[in-house]
Formats: C-alpha cells, structure tokens, sequence
C-alpha cells in the first residue's frame, strides 16, 4: 500500500519546503504555519448544512471557552461528543477544526462541544489536562442547560487531542464518571519512550507531513526539563486502562505515531475494555482534516462517524 495519490502533492510541498529550524522555531512561528495550512485545507469549501454553532463558556476562571454545535434537526436532549483539537498541545484552535467538527454533528447526528483548551509553552502541562478533566465535568454538570443526554457523552480528539480524551476517559472513570465512549483519531499515547526500533516513528521519521523532529518539538514545549513523562497524564498507555468507556481508536498507515495508537488499541483490548481500531494504511497522520483535497481522507471521516453513530445512538 502506498501513500494516497491525492495527498502526496502535499508531501510534495512539504518536502521541498524544507524542514523548520527547530532550534529557532517559537511557538508563534509554528501557529502561523500550521494553522494557516489547515485553514488553507477548507478555503472555499461551503458551510455544512443543517448544523448551528455558538461559542460558549464552560469555565469561568480561567477561562475555557468552546464551541457548541448541533445540528438544526435535533429535538430534545442529545448524544454529544466533547472534542479536543490536535496540534501537539501548541498549535490548532476552535477555527482550525471547525469544519471537521460540523462535519461530524451532521454524519452522527449529535451535538459537538470543541474545546479551546490551553496551550503550550504560555501554559505547560498540565494546564491541558485539567482543562480536559473540567470540559467533561462541566459537560456533565450542565448537561439539561446545553441540552445534551448526560447517559450519552463522548470524549473525543485528534492527535494531542486525542491524548487528551485519553486522559479524561481515565480520569471519569477514576471518579466514577459514566462515558458512554471515547473517540481517538491518531492519538498521542506515549511521551515516554524513544522510537521503537523498525517501528512507525523510526520508519515514517520524516517525509509524512508530521515528522520525528516535530514531534520532539512539540513535547519539548509541553514537558518542560523535569517532568515525569511516565505520569499517565502525559503518557496515558501508562495508565489504568480497565473499566474504562469504550473506545474508537483510528489510526492511519503512514503516521509516525501510528504505533502509538494500535499500542493503545491492543491495551485497552487486554484490560477488557471494548474497542473499535480503525486502520487506514494509505493515509497520514491529520486524515480527519483532509477530507477536502482526499477522497480517501473523506470516506475515512465517514467510517469514524459511523462508528461513532454506533456509541450514542439510544438502544431500541
């Protein structure tokens, strides 16, 4: 299986870019960058239709502002996935996932409340987390307020984001919290460990949009010198995995982190933890937001809302 033919002209690009000077990068540098590309990604395309959003505030101090969406049809308390954006806890907002997360709540049906988490390095870890832990919290404590079924909750994320979700399903299930699932698309699972020789991060260390030097990068601006990069906050492979909600883990052929996923994937399924691994072997790390320039990308967004459909719909 090779790379998707409609996504290697961006490799293409990217290559003959050249790679950044991490040494000189700053964290401002790489938001311009990368949000601008996925912005780039989305320009023309038309609104999603059927589906309403509105910024909300699910925190007042500090502040932890979201995006709700729901879908125009929606009558009554709903199912809602509680998304947490990717970009290595650096990059990547409400605006850069904004499409993804319409998209979303139109296939499933369900209502999305995006996170606008904060980052890193202004707010090093675990400033993340907790305000992963407090979305879920408030999801629920105000659930009859935001019209959401509170039997019916996901946690959710793509990349970093999805390493967040990881960490929330952890932490509601320690404070005995019902989920009804967790949706990780690429995840991050493992801060930790150095490349796994012949694994994803050794042969995919570059060429594949997300790169090796990249990634050192991101966690390097996460983790400051000193953190314990076994904490299961950062690394949540190291966590309990047992009793937690059941999980949809995607991953895709040609992402350096692939591993870290299908690692998650084959953990949760030993501790007894139901699990959906969805693979896409010709696509790279990001596919959820490539769906507009990859037929490919797109039918794999279609399969995880299908899935995920398949979590919150009500049993009949």
């Amino acid at each position: 299986m090779t790379v998707d033919a409609q996504i290697q002209p961006l490799l293409d690009q990217a290559a003959a870019a050249g790679p950044p000077d991490f040494g000189r990068l700053t964290a401002a540098d790489m938001r311009v960058g990368i949000n601008g590309m996925l912005a780039s990604f989305n320009a023309g395309r038309p609104p999603v239709e059927g589906v309403s959003a509105r910024d909300i505030s699910l925190r007042a101090a500090p502040p932890l502002p979201a995006r709700l969406y729901r879908p125009d049809a929606l009558s009554g308390p709903s199912a809602v996935l509680v998304f947490f954006h990717g970009g290595g806890w650096v990059v990547g907002d409400l605006e850069t996932h904004d499409v993804f997360c319409r998209r979303i709540a139109a296939l499933v049906e369900c209502a999305v409340i995006s996170v606008d988490y904060r980052l890193a390095p202004e707010h090093v870890f675990p400033a993340a987390v907790d305000d992963a832990v407090a979305a879920v919290e408030a999801v629920l404590a105000r659930a009859g307020e935001l019209g959401i079924d509170p039997g019916r909750i996901v946690v959710g994320g793509d990349s970093a984001g999805g390493s967040l979700a990881a960490v929330a399903a952890q932490a509601a299930a320690k404070a005995g919290l019902a989920l009804a699932g967790q949706l990780l698309i690429c995840p991050s699972t493992d801060l930790a460990s150095p490349p796994r020789p012949g694994g994803s991060r050794e042969r995919l260390a570059t060429g594949y949009l997300l790169t090796d030097p990249e990634i050192c990068w991101y966690a390097d601006q996460y983790l400051p010198a000193g953190v314990d990069r076994t904490d299961p906050r950062a690394s949540p492979l190291l966590g309990e995995l047992a009793g937690l909600a059941p999980a949809i883990v995607a991953t895709a052929g040609y992402d350096p982190i692939s591993d870290d996923g299908v690692l998650y994937a084959e953990a949760l399924e030993r501790a007894g933890t139901a699990v959906e691994h969805l693979h896409f072997p010709s696509l790279v790390h990001g596919f959820n937001l490539l769906d507009a320039v990859s037929a490919e990308a797109d039918r794999a967004v279609r399969a995880v809302a299908e899935a995920l459909r398949g979590l919150v719909e009500p049993a009949r």
